[in-house]
């Protein structure tokens, strides 16, 4: 659950009926420096123009559980070409929006990170650094959010993406989420609820339901269907894993379903 309700009620009630001056945006840059670069490479992580994006040395600890990529549509067609590849997607108000990509390949230790402004709903994201590293669509996960400061709280929210050289228009209403293991997985779990306009998370849509899949080794990635939405607006997903040697471990996401 999350630890800040309150935060997901005014987020609501902002959406649902005006927008207050306190609602502001968190400082935020291209890089992530929490990174480390190679200098020396010229495929390294850093600034490139609009951009950050490259290779980068992996920190000996890792998220257990990270959302690797979070999709609405993915063109099936490999990104190594020398024309662009456009993100879309749908924010429910004017919001500056993180897109993340990250490998999928284990011992590849990619990363692209890049902010749009307000008003902005695609981004065409060059491929040389694709091509160059020769990374292929599936070794490829991406993610969107707002990180907006509510009340005095930081709070992220997920849109799912439409990606290709000529992405669809019309949405799904079944999104693929792409779930990343920095340790081996004994089982995986998904809860979905839709939230209430009072803030209060509704009842259960999928509750608890065990993945199945019977292997889930370190670093590669699990995907996951998200189905079952009634009606457009936020919902609350909750990934629980129970971990090989013991223990369990918890990932949560705050998502938007646009009005189609």
């Amino acid at each position: 659950m999350f630890s800040i309700r309150i935060g997901i009620l005014w987020l609501v009630t902002l959406v649902s009926v005006f927008w207050l001056p306190e609602f502001s945006y968190a400082q935020e840059s291209h890089c992530d420096p929490s990174l480390e670069d190679l200098p020396d490479n010229p495929m390294g992580y850093r600034l490139r123009g609009d951009r950050c994006e490259g290779i980068y040395i992996k920190n000996v600890g890792s998220t257990t559980l990270t959302i690797a990529s979070f999709t609405e549509w993915v063109e099936d067609k490999n990104f190594l070409s020398a024309e662009d590849v456009t993100i879309k997607w749908t924010m429910p108000l004017d919001w500056r929006v993180h897109l993340r990509a990250q490998s999928l390949k284990r011992r590849l230790y990619y990363r692209m990170d890049t902010i749009r402004g307000v008003g902005t709903a695609a981004y065409a994201w060059p491929t040389d650094i694709l091509s160059a590293l020769k990374i292929k669509t599936r070794d490829i996960g991406v993610t969107g959010w707002s990180t907006c400061v509510i009340n005095g709280a930081e709070q992220s929210v997920y849109v799912p993406l439409r990606i290709g050289q000529k992405p669809k228009t019309m949405g799904s209403d079944c999104y693929q989420l792409v779930l990343f293991p920095g340790r081996e997985l004994i089982e995986v779990f998904v809860s979905l609820s839709p939230l209430e306009t009072s803030g209060n998370i509704g009842a259960s849509l999928i509750d608890g339901k065990t993945l199945g899949y019977g292997y889930y080794p370190a670093e590669r990635g699990i995907k996951i269907p998200i189905c079952n939405f009634r009606t457009p607006g936020f919902y609350y997903l909750e990934i629980g894993a129970t971990l090989r040697g013991g223990g369990t471990e918890t990932v949560e996401l705050l998502f938007y379903h646009p009005d189609r």
